[in-house]
């Protein structure tokens, strides 16, 4: 490998991006609700070893693995009361999981070196449950995942290569090598899988992102089209009713500027698409009589029902105009559609 690719490497994973921060806080956010049941697992653990004879490692294990899990609060608290949090704290999730994997991959290789059967047993457990934990919890960020992978498989070939306390056959030895080498082979699958499923998921993101971003675009454009020849009715129907008109045609004129308005309103709401899209769509508040509402809406479906050869009728008390408050446009598309699907 080349200087300049192990520069571009190195500028690569020390480079963070919004990306980072984002997956590093959503990380953190996960190993501080943790943390409880995963003290709660060490002061066990220390305990059972104090009873097998090992309390002097069960002190210093836990005396040094409970400073490291509380680090993950402290920096979780950090970032929180900084607004715009910089890149230290990211370097500094890489000293925190490099320190509380280190504890564990290295009182598994302590355990194991001892001899006892029950003792190597558990340090194997705790290699494995590390590298498990780094495996799984830190599948969304690849920087992270490479930094905190460092203490379990040094601690893996610590296992495989360092001397036995008792005699061990070639062929024994061969065997421990491929176990560990099939966990770590394991280990490097499943990373990589998950690392490949979020590639997918972001380009699936990135694409229905260019998808909408497209379709806003098109939106965009079509209602402009439709609003331009729109103002020219609406301009004159306006010039129209102002010419000399029986009450027949000053009521038609009614409807097609009401209708146009109407029209208008609903291109008004298609340019503003990403309110609605976000379920921010705001209604507006204004006083409007229900006899106008009703008026224009029973004479264009009147229309549409004569057509179709049916009857249309509406019985209404003159004697009692109402006056409500709300958003007439809404009301209007809301009656309006019943009427047509009736």
């Amino acid at each position: 490998m080349t200087g300049s690719k192990l520069k571009e490497i190195f500028t690569w994973f020390f480079r963070m991006t919004e990306e980072d921060h984002r997956a590093s806080e959503a990380l953190g956010a996960v190993l501080v609700k943790d943390l409880v049941f995963r003290i709660s697992i060490e002061a066990v653990l220390a305990c059972l070893w104090a009873a097998c004879g090992q309390a002097t490692f069960a002190m210093v294990w836990l005396a040094i693995v409970i400073p490291a899990e509380f680090g993950e609060v402290v920096l979780e608290q950090l970032k929180k009361r900084d607004k715009k949090p910089g890149d230290g704290y990211l370097y500094g999730q890489f000293f925190v999981s490099l320190f509380g994997g280190g504890t564990w991959a290295g009182g598994g290789v302590y355990l194991w070196s001892t001899g006892d059967i029950v003792l190597m047993a558990s340090g194997l457990l705790m290699v494995v449950g590390v590298t498990a934990h780094v495996t799984f919890k830190y599948s969304d960020w690849i920087k992270g995942a490479i930094v905190a992978a460092i203490p379990p498989l040094t601690g893996l070939l610590a296992l495989a290569l360092m001397p036995m306390p008792f005699v061990m056959s070639v062929p024994e030895r061969i065997l421990i090598i491929v176990a560990i080498g099939g966990l770590i082979y394991y280990m490097l699958i499943v990373a990589v899988a998950d690392v490949q499923k979020q590639i997918k998921l972001k380009q699936a993101l990135a694409a229905a992102s260019e998808a909408s971003r497209t379709k806003s675009i098109f939106l965009a454009n079509m209602s402009h089209e439709i609003r331009t020849p729109m103002n020219g009715v609406l301009g004159m129907a306006e010039m129209l009713g102002r010419t000399s008109l029986d009450d027949d045609q000053k009521e038609m004129v009614s409807v097609i500027r009401s209708s146009g308005d109407a029209l208008i309103g609903v291109i008004d709401d298609i340019l503003d698409l990403s309110k609605i899209e976000a379920g921010h769509l705001e209604l507006d508040h204004q006083a409007f009589w229900v006899h106008d509402l009703v008026r224009n809406l029973v004479i264009t479906s009147e229309l549409s029902a004569h057509a179709k050869g049916l009857e249309f009728r509406l019985v209404w008390n003159e004697e009692k105009p109402l006056c409500l408050e709300g958003d007439v446009l809404r009301l209007r598309q809301i009656v309006g559609n019943l009427l047509s699907n009736a």
